[in-house]
């Protein structure tokens, strides 16, 4: 635990190893909606079905992830099994009073697909709390631009000044950047955590497999919000006694 919270200190991310129980049986209950949307032998292995997903040739693909997704949400204590799978890292992080953003996001990356891409961004230019902090979850290995990329704090940081932003554009911005970019291989049972004031983003992937992964935010209930409010876009997770204590004096 140490190593992850050092690690995270220096970079703003951290890979980490979940449970594997949990994390395996989320990806189940995935690959079961999934194979339900597109009609598929629920006897072939799970793993080949989504990394030879790009294969099926599905036609309308965002309604398939629309559809999974809405699906997927509606899991029992999926919120709660992807926390209880990080094992405490997420408290030890974020902190014990949470909030959780409302909805999880799936991604799908089919090789060749620029439909679903991410260009380089921090959400906190769009208005987003720097407090808040993305779970990154792969449903299979990534690599390469299988995977997503990352500048991390000492480089990123600079980036969050108006004047320094200014003078360059995205592409001279990724550019200039490109040897400090970080590439993770995460591999399934892994996650990133990662705050999503770093500069972030994907690229085509060329490789030759498709990837699917989740993302969810978490952030200390009692700290900013941005442009993501507390019952709009994120929701109550772990209040401490004090907290509702203090809530309740000051009639929240």
């Amino acid at each position: 635990m140490k190593e992850y919270i050092s690690n995270f200190k220096e970079n703003g991310y951290v890979v980490i190893d979940l449970d594997f129980e949990i994390i395996n049986k989320v990806r189940q209950d995935f690959i079961s909606i999934l194979k339900k949307h597109v009609g598929e032998d629920k006897k072939k292995d799970g793993i080949r079905f989504l990394e030879e997903f790009h294969n099926l040739n599905i036609k309308n693909l965002n309604d398939t992830r629309l559809s999974t997704i809405s699906d997927f949400n509606l899991l029992t204590s999926i919120k709660e099994r992807l926390y209880d799978s990080t094992q405490g890292v997420i408290d030890s992080i974020v902190g014990n009073d949470l909030a959780v953003q409302k909805n999880i996001n799936l991604s799908f990356q089919l090789p060749g697909d620029d439909s679903s891409l991410l260009p380089l961004h921090s959400d906190v230019w769009s208005g987003n709390s720097p407090f808040e902090a993305v779970l990154w979850v792969p449903f299979v290995d990534v690599h390469k631009s299988k995977s997503m990329y990352i500048l991390p704090r000492k480089y990123s940081l600079k980036y969050h000044r108006t004047e320094e932003l200014k003078k360059v554009s995205l592409s001279e911005l990724f550019e200039n950047e490109k040897d400090n970019f970080v590439w993770p291989n995460v591999k399934f049972g892994q996650a990133i955590i990662f705050s999503h004031s770093l500069l972030h983003g994907n690229i085509v992937n060329t490789e030759k497999e498709s990837r699917f992964s989740l993302n969810l935010r978490f952030k200390s209930i009692t700290s900013p919000y941005g442009s993501k409010a507390l019952g709009d876009y994120f929701v109550p997770f772990r209040i401490t006694p004090m907290t509702e204590l203090g809530w309740e004096i000051y009639g929240k």
